[in-house]
């Protein structure tokens, strides 16, 4: 009587003659009974493969979702070199065609796809009796129709493919564009081919080709039986999901004709997929089939041109029975090229950053920083350096040695506008930002925000207060060792300007015990040239890459976020990374005798706790702050107790010294000389006014002869009652009342 099940392959052979350990095995344990309701049938052998044959009786529903069987004969192939997961098919022609079967080139019998991990990770935990119990789950699990759970992704169509193929991020738009495909020839592997624009006018560097999109009907998720090698295999499968495939190629090689005779073609294939039956499209999944044909050869294969002695005619009627047949198709898996939008996604954004951004200085940090954010999406970028790489940068530069030589700007913006596809979003200026360039101009006047990372006082004075545009203005630099990072961001109202912003994080060094050390010097200079100036730090690469990974991700969260912000990222030596937050306090600008006072509500406070504390008393102390001579602006920041040899009395403060040189000489040395003795203060009791005594003019004549030394102006502050202190700047000015022109 003739068997009711399929032939395994290869050739009858007895258990004793198995020579692989987990067929022996296998066979081993299903003869002793060792492994429940399944029963050894056969055993085979072909070249470097085992089979064993057993039956498997599966506790299966009465309604079932798939008609499985009671009973299933299966067939478990086992190779030499044990790599992959071995073969297990179901020796029925009938089976039905369910989720998670391998793809084959043949449709019967169909091998089931038992685990979703790589075989390297199921050898580790791999015994005869856990492998056949797989087997019985697989079977019952699909029965009952629970194998792929609601969870779980969709299976895909096809699960193999001859290689990769990157296709521009439009592919309908490309498909009427010249494309050429370059490749790589596998080795033992799959082939990696990249299609790419041709510009117009350039030679043709790879094979030319003609991108045909296509879109099937939604269909139920499932691998499809059979994998197509031909064209004709390929339309069967399209024509099941609704789409006549060879119809509309012979629609459309007309036109391939006349501009593309000799290019291959790829079919780009959409297949919406649903999880149920008549359900909504969950997923669309693209595969490319290539034809290595040319579009004159596709022509003739599809029956709708006939070649005659080498000339090629279209035929009036096509030759219905030709369906290519003869064509064959290699599958590829696609990729679209990257675009600024998938790079924000795949970075966990809700989208690309259109923001315009300026950014000022494209050295080590900077270079870093910008091709982090390119990897995100963020930003429409123009750069501006001026300065050229050289090869002593590389150690710390984002750009590789190709690039030596070469303006900083320009080629870190030719670098981060590779990363993604079709997009002009960065462009590089090979200029000072101080140049009056038309370029730079209209760069800053368009911009959303204005991001320095130069590390220059100056050049951070310059996008503060010298650039006009409304943009708001973000500063980040390294200390001289490296360790530490500092983040400035102006609120969105631009309130508190970046050169505000520095003065309060000085300030904060004077006062946080979490910053001491912050400004200490890094290793020696080391020279890279001849010049007196051609010289460099030494500073970690560890220490950039981590500051520029933490710079780049603040940046993104400031652009969200209208508040200004001032912040102290510093790298411990075991390096654990502290975060250290400035409190932003309320900034107020104001004229006195044609100089601009930059005072925020920090300093206010310290000198009313100052008097608070002394009353009845009068006392006082020196200014801290900083001169902006050549824009004729004073910071007012800081100031220092009351020296121990001060006079303090109701009517009368006299200003001690008794180790006042040394405070002095600790500020500039916690500041990097940023602070400095800028001017005197004292109180006024309570119920007087800040109006000055006789006394108070005579310590200002005083003062007024002792700054003009070095050319700069006195500055004296009364404190009383009234919310604002009274100023005194050079030799003539007061402003009891002073009318805030800028402040938080």
């Amino acid at each position: 009587m003739e068997s009711p099940y399929l032939k395994a392959s290869g050739d009858l052979t007895s258990p004793g003659d198995l020579a692989l350990f987990k067929a022996r095995d296998l066979v081993a344990q299903l003869s002793s009974g060792a492994i429940p309701h399944a029963e050894l049938v056969e055993c085979r052998r072909l070249v470097n493969e085992e089979t064993v044959v057993f039956d498997l009786w599966l506790e299966v529903p009465n309604r079932r979702a798939f008609p499985i069987r009671r009973l299933e004969r299966i067939a478990a192939s086992f190779t030499e070199a044990d790599r992959t997961v071995p073969k297990v098919e179901v020796l029925r022609d009938d089976f039905p065609r369910v989720p998670h079967l391998n793809l084959n080139q043949q449709e019967v019998p169909p091998s089931l796809c038992l685990y979703d991990e790589p075989y390297t990770e199921v050898k580790r935990r791999w015994t005869s009796a856990r492998f056949v119990r797989r087997v019985r789950e697989w079977l019952e699990l699909t029965a009952t129709g629970e194998l792929h759970p609601d969870h779980q992704g969709l299976e895909p169509l096809l699960v193999d493919f001859v290689g990769h193929i990157v296709l521009p991020a439009e592919v309908h738009r490309a498909a009427t564009e010249q494309l050429v495909v370059n490749g790589i020839a596998p080795e033992g592997g799959r082939w990696f081919l990249r299609v790419r624009r041709r510009p117009e006018g350039e030679s043709a560097d790879g094979l030319a080709i003609v991108l045909s999109p296509h879109t099937c009907q939604p269909r139920t998720h499932g691998a499809v039986r059979r994998a197509p090698t031909t064209l004709h295999d390929l339309a069967e499968i399209a024509e099941e999901a609704g789409l006549d495939l060879i119809g509309e190629l012979r629609g459309r090689l007309p036109t391939w004709r006349q501009e593309a005779i000799d290019s291959r073609v790829a079919l780009i294939m959409s297949f919406p997929r649903t999880r149920t039956d008549g359900g909504p499209t969950e997923h669309s999944e693209t595969w490319c089939f290539a034809i290595p044909q040319t579009v004159e050869e596709l022509s003739v294969a599809l029956g709708g041109w006939s070649s005659v002695d080498g000339v090629t005619g279209m035929l009036l009627k096509p030759d219905e029975g030709k369906r290519g047949q003869d064509v064959p198709v290699l599958v590829l898996n696609p990729c679209r090229e990257m675009t600024r939008k998938a790079a924000a996604g795949l970075n966990g954004l809700g989208g690309a950053q259109e923001a315009r951004v300026v950014g000022v200085g494209a050295g080590a940090l900077g270079s870093q920083v910008v091709m982090n954010l390119a990897r995100s999406g963020f930003g429409r970028w123009t750069l501006i350096d001026h300065d050229r790489l050289m090869p002593h940068n590389l150690v710390r530069h984002a750009l590789p040695a190709a690039f030596v030589g070469s303006n900083k700007a320009e080629a870190v913006a030719l670098l981060a506008g590779s990363l993604t596809s079709h997009e002009d979003s960065f462009f590089g200026l090979d200029s000072e930002l101080q140049d009056d360039r038309e370029e730079v101009r209209e760069a800053v006047a368009a911009a959303d925000l204005i991001v320095d990372m130069t590390a220059s006082v100056a050049v951070q004075r310059y996008v503060a207060r010298n650039l006009s545009s409304p943009a708001r203005r973000v500063s980040t630099f390294l200390t001289p060792s490296g360790s530490d990072m500092i983040f400035l961001a102006e609120d969105t109202k631009r309130r508190a300007s970046l050169d505000a912003l520095e003065m309060q994080y000085y300030r904060a060094l004077l006062h946080e015990d979490e910053l001491a050390g912050h400004l200490q010097s890094g290793s020696d200079l080391q020279r890279y040239g001849r010049s007196c100036a051609d010289t460099t730090g030494a500073m970690s690469q560890d220490l950039v890459s981590l500051h520029s990974a933490i710079a780049s991700r603040k940046l993104k969260e400031v652009i969200a976020n209208p508040a200004p912000f001032v912040g102290v990222w510093r790298v411990d030596p075991d390096s654990t990374v502290q975060h250290v937050a400035v409190a932003v306090r309320r900034v107020t600008e104001f004229r006195v005798c044609g100089w601009t006072i930059v005072i925020d509500d920090g300093l206010r406070d310290h000198l009313a706790r100052a008097r608070e504390e002394r009353l009845p008393s009068e006392t006082g102390g020196v200014l801290l702050g900083s001169f902006d001579l050549e824009r004729k602006i004073l910071y007012l920041v800081d100031t220092l107790p009351s020296p121990p040899d001060s006079e303090e009395r109701r009517d009368l403060y006299i200003r001690g010294s008794d180790g006042l040189r040394e405070e002095l000489d600790g500020v500039e040395e916690k500041t990097g000389g940023m602070l400095e003795y800028v001017g005197e203060w004292h109180s006024h009791p309570r119920g007087a006014s800040t109006v000055p005594s006789s006394f108070d003019l005579a310590a200002f004549d005083w003062l007024t002869s002792l700054m003009s030394i070095d050319g700069l102006p006195a500055v004296m502050m009364i404190v009383g009652d009234a919310p604002e202190p009274s100023l005194f700047v050079g030799s003539v000015g007061r402003l009891e009342a002073p009318i805030p022109e800028r402040c938080v």
